[in-house]
């Protein structure tokens, strides 16, 4: 999937996981649809959201969305090695970010899932980190 969405995508969502690591380290609740975000980062989702809105509806929506929720998983193995995000993981993360609840993001939802989706992953890095100082006692 990756591949169909072009390596621009990808290279994309890992630049915004690596920008968002150190922000969402420390926080303390997950995002919400009323925060304001770092513009940087927010630019960055927009380029992002552009790639996987294919049918330039201003939307993710239909397929996409599977879209979306597949290559959530694919970067997430590839950038936090060692872990995988399930598709009930991905559809949690998903369903949460929809804040009006229509089934469909739109690009300040999308914001959203991107922090949502850092934050997960930080905390999943953050457990394996733990758990490999644990098993080198």
């Amino acid at each position: 999937l990756l591949s169909s969405m072009g390596a621009d995508a990808s290279k994309l969502l890992e630049e915004y996981l690596e920008s968002a690591g150190a922000q969402v380290m420390f926080a303390g609740m997950g995002p919400s649809c009323d925060k304001e975000f770092d513009k940087e980062q927010e630019d960055l989702a927009r380029k992002i959201f552009a790639t996987l809105d294919s049918d330039d509806n201003h939307f993710i929506d239909g397929e996409e969305v599977h879209d979306l929720l597949v290559t959530m998983m694919e970067v997430y193995q590839q950038v936090a090695k060692g872990s995988k995000l399930t598709l009930q993981e991905a559809k949690h993360i998903f369903e949460t970010s929809d804040c009006n609840h229509d089934g469909k993001l739109t690009k300040r939802e999308f914001v959203v899932l991107l922090e949502q989706y850092a934050q997960h992953m930080t905390k999943e890095m953050f457990s394996l980190y733990n758990q490999d100082k644990k098993d080198q006692r």
